[in-house]
């Protein structure tokens, strides 16, 4: 639900930009179409990076301890 949320939010992005500066808007919702998928993708990503279940900050995968809180992970 988010991805499609996000995806719609870079298409409705592009329409406001073309629209303000006159170019059309039509291509511009293809583009936001287009470029949402890279979005999502990035999204996606994101959400799969190993988090700190203290602090939440990013860390690696195999980290025991947490470089930010300091506090074990395993």
């Amino acid at each position: 639900m988010v991805t499609l949320i996000i995806w719609i939010c870079m298409a409705a992005l592009c329409y406001m930009i073309a629209e303000k500066n006159g170019r059309s808007t039509g291509l511009a919702i293809c583009l936001g179409i287009l470029f949402g998928i890279f979005a999502v993708i990035g999204y996606l990503i994101a959400g799969t990076a190993n988090k700190c279940r203290f602090c939440h900050e990013g860390i690696k995968p195999n980290a025991l301890i947490c470089k930010h809180c300091g506090k074990q992970q395993q």
